[in-house]
């Protein structure tokens, strides 16, 4: 019984068979890492598809709350709901103590708990601190992403266990100044930004500030946002 033909092949003949083979396969064109300016419109875009979120703030260095400069923001954790709803715990520091308090804004109403009765009541007029406004397409994270410039990609890091692209640049003052009021007094002010690399989420975002008013620490704001588009229930507490 005579072999199949592809078995008398000699071995050169199948060397030179498989090397045109494998010339014939083109290797895989590898993806174009996004630029960072790609990376900031889709993180700008996919926040405004947001509808809620949890939000916990911390800050370091001097944030006032009211022209008097007696109140400072030490720290804050809630829920936002688009448009313009937000619950929040709130640290603050007042005469050198530390007092939590509740915080529901509605639109332009605010409430806050009394610090003595722990009752809800309206918020002072001039608190300088509404959550809310993270949401708002022209003066909240929206506005900010799209003012910023001279952006870089730091590389690819982990944050609370989510794969993230970390960008870094500068802001306008006048762009932050809705979201932290009047805590920044440098121009622009340094900002780092993570994204989730799959969905383009905001994960966590850090506002740094080179300048104080005279006697006050440069303030940091560091804000990240999870439980992503998850229900939220925000209602006008009875006061």
């Amino acid at each position: 019984m005579r072999p199949p033909p592809f078995v008398r092949l000699s071995p050169v003949i199948l060397v030179l068979i498989l090397g045109l083979l494998a010339c014939g396969r083109s290797a895989p064109t590898p993806t174009p890492a996004p630029s960072p300016q790609a990376l900031i419109e889709a993180a700008t875009a996919r926040f405004a598809e947001l509808q809620t979120a949890h939000f916990v703030l911390t800050i370091e260095g001097d944030v006032f709350l009211d022209p008097q400069q007696s109140l400072t923001l030490r720290g804050a954790e809630g829920n936002i709901q688009r448009p313009d709803r937000a619950a929040t715990k709130a640290d603050l520091g007042f005469a050198g103590a530390t007092i939590s308090v509740e915080l529901v804004s509605l639109g332009p109403d605010q409430y806050m708990t009394n610090f003595l009765t722990g009752r809800w009541e309206q918020a002072p007029a001039d608190l300088a601190y509404n959550p809310a406004v993270l949401f708002d397409p022209e003066r909240g994270i929206q506005a900010v992403l799209r003012a910023t410039r001279d952006v870089t990609l730091v590389g690819n890091e982990t944050v609370a266990g989510v794969a993230a692209r970390h960008l870094r640049g500068v802001a306008p003052r006048a762009a932050v100044t809705p979201v932290t009021g009047a805590a920044f007094h440098a121009d622009p002010i340094d900002f780092d930004l993570w994204i989730d690399a799959e969905t383009s989420d905001i994960l966590k975002v850090v506002l740094h500030d080179t300048a104080a008013a005279q006697g006050a620490i440069p303030a940091t704001w560091t804000l990240e946002l999870s439980r992503h588009n998850e229900p939220v229930h925000i209602e006008r507490p009875a006061t």
